[in-house]
Protein backbone atom coordinates (compact mmCIF):
# COMPACT_ATOMS: atom_id res chain seq x y z
CA UNK A 1 0.00 0.00 0.00
CA UNK A 2 1.63 3.67 -1.64
CA UNK A 3 -0.53 6.13 -0.18
CA UNK A 4 -1.65 5.43 3.87
CA UNK A 5 -3.51 8.78 4.14
CA UNK A 6 -7.08 8.69 4.78
CA UNK A 7 -6.94 4.64 5.47
CA UNK A 8 -9.18 2.40 8.04
CA UNK A 9 -6.51 0.43 10.37
CA UNK A 10 -7.96 -1.34 13.35
CA UNK A 11 -5.06 -1.72 15.97
CA UNK A 12 -5.47 -4.58 18.33
CA UNK A 13 -2.76 -4.06 21.66
CA UNK A 14 -3.04 -0.31 21.00
CA UNK A 15 -2.88 1.26 24.82
CA UNK A 16 0.76 0.70 25.11
CA UNK A 17 4.07 0.01 23.86
CA UNK A 18 4.36 -1.51 19.93
CA UNK A 19 0.69 -1.07 19.78
CA UNK A 20 1.48 2.79 21.41
CA UNK A 21 3.83 3.33 18.65
CA UNK A 22 2.10 1.76 15.58
CA UNK A 23 -0.77 3.95 16.64
CA UNK A 24 1.38 7.37 16.37
CA UNK A 25 3.21 6.45 12.93
CA UNK A 26 -0.09 5.73 11.76
CA UNK A 27 -1.72 8.68 12.74
CA UNK A 28 1.46 10.55 11.51
CA UNK A 29 0.60 9.09 7.92
CA UNK A 30 -3.10 10.17 8.03
CA UNK A 31 -4.84 6.60 9.02
CA UNK A 32 -7.87 6.34 10.20
CA UNK A 33 -7.62 4.66 13.87
CA UNK A 34 -9.67 1.79 15.52
CA UNK A 35 -7.86 1.18 18.54
CA UNK A 36 -8.17 -1.97 20.41
CA UNK A 37 -7.18 -3.25 23.73
CA UNK A 38 -8.70 -4.45 27.68
CA UNK A 39 -6.61 -1.18 28.75
CA UNK A 40 -9.68 1.40 28.48
CA UNK A 41 -7.51 3.99 30.42
CA UNK A 42 -4.63 3.51 28.29
CA UNK A 43 -6.85 3.80 25.15
CA UNK A 44 -8.02 6.76 26.27
CA UNK A 45 -3.92 8.09 26.26
CA UNK A 46 -3.23 7.14 23.58
CA UNK A 47 -6.27 8.54 21.78
CA UNK A 48 -5.77 12.02 23.26
CA UNK A 49 -2.07 12.03 22.39
CA UNK A 50 -3.31 11.74 18.68
CA UNK A 51 -5.85 14.84 19.22
CA UNK A 52 -2.82 16.45 17.46
CA UNK A 53 -2.90 14.91 14.20
CA UNK A 54 -5.92 15.61 11.71
CA UNK A 55 -7.65 11.65 11.82
CA UNK A 56 -10.41 9.60 13.35
CA UNK A 57 -9.73 7.71 16.48
CA UNK A 58 -11.93 5.29 17.48
CA UNK A 59 -11.41 3.20 20.86
CA UNK A 60 -12.78 0.04 21.63
CA UNK A 61 -12.24 -1.90 24.92
CA UNK A 62 -11.95 -5.33 24.03
CA UNK A 63 -10.74 -8.47 25.89
CA UNK A 64 -9.34 -10.52 22.97
CA UNK A 65 -8.97 -13.55 24.74
CA UNK A 66 -12.96 -13.51 24.60
CA UNK A 67 -14.21 -14.72 21.06
CA UNK A 68 -17.27 -12.91 21.83
CA UNK A 69 -15.78 -9.83 22.85
CA UNK A 70 -13.74 -10.14 19.11
CA UNK A 71 -17.03 -10.53 17.34
CA UNK A 72 -18.88 -7.71 19.19
CA UNK A 73 -16.02 -5.42 18.39
CA UNK A 74 -15.52 -6.89 14.62
CA UNK A 75 -19.73 -5.53 14.48
CA UNK A 76 -19.16 -2.42 15.59
CA UNK A 77 -16.45 -2.00 13.62
CA UNK A 78 -18.97 -3.02 10.36
CA UNK A 79 -21.51 -0.70 11.76
CA UNK A 80 -19.49 2.29 11.96
CA UNK A 81 -16.89 2.34 8.98
CA UNK A 82 -17.89 -0.44 6.91
CA UNK A 83 -14.84 -0.79 5.45
CA UNK A 84 -11.15 -1.74 6.60
CA UNK A 85 -8.03 -1.31 4.58
CA UNK A 86 -5.72 -2.27 7.52
CA UNK A 87 -5.29 -5.12 10.31
CA UNK A 88 -2.87 -5.36 12.64
CA UNK A 89 -2.92 -8.03 14.85
CA UNK A 90 -0.23 -6.64 17.67
CA UNK A 91 -1.84 -7.67 20.91
CA UNK A 92 0.15 -10.57 22.54
CA UNK A 93 1.68 -11.22 26.09
CA UNK A 94 4.27 -13.63 27.41
CA UNK A 95 5.00 -16.05 30.44
CA UNK A 96 7.46 -15.07 32.32
CA UNK A 97 8.68 -18.34 34.11
CA UNK A 98 9.36 -21.73 33.62
CA UNK A 99 7.17 -23.65 30.64
CA UNK A 100 6.53 -26.88 32.44
CA UNK A 101 4.96 -25.07 35.35
CA UNK A 102 2.54 -23.22 32.96
CA UNK A 103 -1.04 -24.36 34.08
CA UNK A 104 -3.37 -25.61 31.54
CA UNK A 105 -5.14 -21.95 32.26
CA UNK A 106 -2.18 -20.43 31.80
CA UNK A 107 -1.22 -21.78 28.20
CA UNK A 108 -5.35 -21.39 27.36
CA UNK A 109 -4.36 -17.67 28.27
CA UNK A 110 -1.35 -17.42 26.25
CA UNK A 111 -3.13 -19.09 23.23
CA UNK A 112 -6.22 -17.21 23.31
CA UNK A 113 -4.40 -13.68 22.80
CA UNK A 114 -1.35 -14.65 20.78
CA UNK A 115 -2.72 -16.99 18.39
CA UNK A 116 -6.53 -17.45 18.15
CA UNK A 117 -7.30 -13.83 18.54
CA UNK A 118 -5.09 -13.22 15.27
CA UNK A 119 -7.30 -15.77 13.57
CA UNK A 120 -10.71 -14.08 15.40
CA UNK A 121 -9.87 -11.01 13.71
CA UNK A 122 -8.40 -11.98 10.74
CA UNK A 123 -11.59 -14.50 9.79
CA UNK A 124 -14.11 -11.75 10.77
CA UNK A 125 -12.79 -8.92 9.18
CA UNK A 126 -11.18 -10.80 6.15
CA UNK A 127 -14.33 -9.66 3.95
CA UNK A 128 -14.20 -6.37 4.50
CA UNK A 129 -10.36 -6.08 3.52
CA UNK A 130 -11.01 -8.16 0.30
CA UNK A 131 -13.68 -5.80 -0.72
CA UNK A 132 -11.85 -2.80 -0.24
CA UNK A 133 -9.10 -4.84 -2.22
CA UNK A 134 -11.12 -5.02 -5.06
CA UNK A 135 -12.27 -1.44 -4.97
CA UNK A 136 -8.35 -0.09 -5.06
CA UNK A 137 -7.07 -2.35 -7.48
Amino acid sequence: MKKLQGKKALLTGAASGIGRALARELAGAGVNLALIDVDASGLANVKNELSEFNITVLTMVCDVSDQTEILKTCNTLREIWGELDILINNAGVAYYGSTHNMTADQWDWLMDINLRAPIHFTHELLPLLMENLKHTS
